[in-house]
């Protein structure tokens, strides 16, 4: 037993050396090449000498359990922002971004700034005009308001009085408050701080179809000093009738439907025959001799036919005139992209129009209505300084903004491009600024109240030159909502 074990195991040994030996003399096993796609992070040196950290996508062959020394193409790519590191959002929220003939403008402001600044992202927001106070009250009592509301000077200290915004003084550099035009700065104070800055002085203002003018044979370049002289070309322009389609053509056209809007458009009015709604003390007089004549005048040129067409609104109005089926238009001077798209003659129906001065009842008593395009900046915007920042910006940059003039037709509130940039040397914008010396705010004593003021003035003009109440009568119930209102 013992010799056979002893055999098996010799034999055993002996096929295991063969088998070594054989190994031995066999060549190596070919190794398993897997290919994969890995995405690597490595240090690399590329030729200017630098050494980068680049996160690239290669094809590698990977040889299993052999350790092998490669030399690999790499392709450089950019490297991506720091995951975690968010942009700082700003969003604008107001009517101009969601008009689409002001939309290609904006979209630009937007890529501009966001290209100099790649920590900032701008986001639009387009807001209907008409429910523009309405949804920014209510986003500001969800705590979801914007960072920057662009309105007007109607409800810029509306919404300030409701402890909606920031105080800007401190967030706008010296520079630039030195830079913007006094009169402007300083209508956009409550109670002495600083709470809109204006983007744009668009005055409600007169304009006139020199087209028209010329066919009723008028002088289209002949001054029109008091509202006499401007009923009377009225009249002669809606002696044309009707145009080859069969379209009325009216003297003059105004809003007479919305509240708000028919106050604004005919505080000139007014004015022009010595009335205000309040006096120097803030106690009401819209009831007063000069206002009753004043509304029995415009009354009387709706009566007759020559303003109209009469119980429509400034759409209505926008799209008469745009048509060229109107003599005079009131509008802010922000209007000529719209004016240029409803024409369907784009910037060649700028020359069929021209803006003039608010006459008066004398050639002397002529005043405007203070009216500006605004941006606010919300309390609640994480990002104030920088929100204000992107308006300086937009206010100062002579390219920049002499894109949004030539789009919107609104000229800037900052001298040095006022008078520094001859893009703005042009008879329109003269007359811009001839207006704004002699225009002046409605109810200045009560800026936290003027949108309900205006709509209380507002529908009882309507009511009279609509509906034909009598114009003492319309105004005597105005005062008495305005003095239970104020607790006068």
């Amino acid at each position: 037993m013992k010799s056979s074990k002893r055999v098996v195991f010799v034999a055993t040994g002996l096929l295991v050396v063969i088998g070594l030996l054989m190994g031995a003399c066999a060549p190596p096993p070919t190794p398993q090449v897997i290919k994969e796609t890995v995405i690597v992070e490595k240090e690399v040196q590329v030729e200017v000498e630098k050494i980068v950290t680049v996160e690239v996508e290669i094809e590698v062959e990977k040889v299993v359990e052999v350790e092998v020394e490669k030399e690999v193409e790499v392709i450089v790519t950019a490297t991506p922002a720091p995951e975690g590191e968010e942009k700082k959002v700003i969003s604008v929220a107001g009517w101009g971004p969601g008009e689409a003939q002001f939309q290609p403008v904006w979209n630009e402001m937007k890529d501009t700034y966001e290209a100099m600044h790649p920590d900032i992202e701008i986001e639009l927001i387009g807001l209907a005009y008409e429910n523009l106070r309405t949804q920014l009250i209510v986003q500001a009592t969800a705590g979801n308001a914007p960072c920057i509301g662009q309105v007007d000077s109607i409800y810029d200290l509306d919404l300030a009085s409701l402890g909606a915004l920031a105080p800007l003084d401190d967030l706008m550099s010296d520079e630039f408050k030195a830079d913007i035009i006094p009169s402007l700065l300083e209508n956009s104070k409550l109670d002495g701080k600083v709470y809109a800055i204006p983007q744009s002085p668009v005055p409600h203002i007169v304009y006139q179809n020199v087209v028209l003018a010329e066919q009723a044979g008028l002088d289209p370049t002949a001054d029109i000093p008091t509202f006499d002289d401007m009923a009377e070309a009225a009249r002669a322009i809606r002696a044309l009738g009707q145009d080859a389609e069969g379209n009325d053509i009216w003297g003059w056209s105004i809003d007479t439907s919305w509240p708000l809007i028919v106050a604004i458009q005919t505080y000139p009015i007014l004015r022009g025959f010595g009335c205000d709604w309040f006096d120097e003390e803030g106690m009401v007089t819209i009831d007063a001799p000069e206002c009753v004549e004043a509304l029995t005048w415009f009354k009387d040129l709706v009566d007759e036919g020559v303003v109209g067409p009469p119980g429509v609104d400034i759409r209505e109005t926008r799209s008469t005139f745009g048509k060229e089926l109107s003599g005079f238009q009131i509008d802010n001077t922000g209007a000529t992209g719209i004016y240029r798209d409803l024409s369907g003659l784009d910037e060649e129906y700028d020359s069929h129009w021209r803006y003039i001065s608010w006459p008066g009842k004398t050639a002397d008593s002529g005043v405007g209505v203070y009216y500006v395009h605004s941006f606010i900046v919300f309390e609640q915007c994480p990002w104030q300084q920088e929100a204000v920042e992107f308006i300086e910006w937009l206010l100062t940059d002579s390219e920049m903004y002499g894109k949004y003039f030539e789009a919107v037709g609104a000229p800037p509130p900052t001298l040095s491009l006022l008078e520094g940039d001859p893009r703005y040397d042009t008879p329109k914008v003269q007359e811009i600024k001839a207006q704004m010396e002699s225009w002046a705010r409605p109810a200045p004593m009560y800026p936290g109240k003027f949108s309900e003021l205006s709509n209380f003035v507002g529908y009882g003009i309507s009511r009279s030159v609509v509906e034909g109440v009598d114009p003492q009568e319309a105004l005597d119930e105005v005062a008495g909502n305005l003095r239970t209102m104020l607790g006068q």
